[in-house]
């Protein structure tokens, strides 16, 4: 709500060939793929990020950006469990953006 409320398009569980992308933003010309995972703990904040971004390339997510002119960004946020906080966030351009 924070992104729409800034004039940011915003897409929740978009759809791939293979899968959907928690969330879609496109800002300006980037556009920026992000998946979240739960982790237990702060020392499964690294395993559950690899999992997001395993998933993110073997699905496919930056294969529907292909046509954009802009790059594409894959991002992964692990969130604590219990404590519903921010454990860690890890970012990379997709291959070919």
């Amino acid at each position: 709500m924070a992104f729409r409320s800034i004039g940011v398009e915003v897409r929740a569980e978009e759809a791939s060939g293979h899968g959907r992308a928690d969330m879609v933003v496109h800002l300006g010309d980037q556009v920026f793929i992000l998946e979240f995972k739960m982790a237990d703990s702060a020392d499964a904040a690294e395993v559950a990020l690899d999992a997001a971004f395993t998933r993110m390339r073997e699905k496919g997510y930056a294969e529907g950006c292909r046509d954009h002119d802009g790059p594409v960004h894959l991002i992964a946020i692990a969130c604590g469990r219990e404590a519903r906080n921010l454990l860690e966030v890890r970012a990379e351009r997709a291959a070919g953006s």
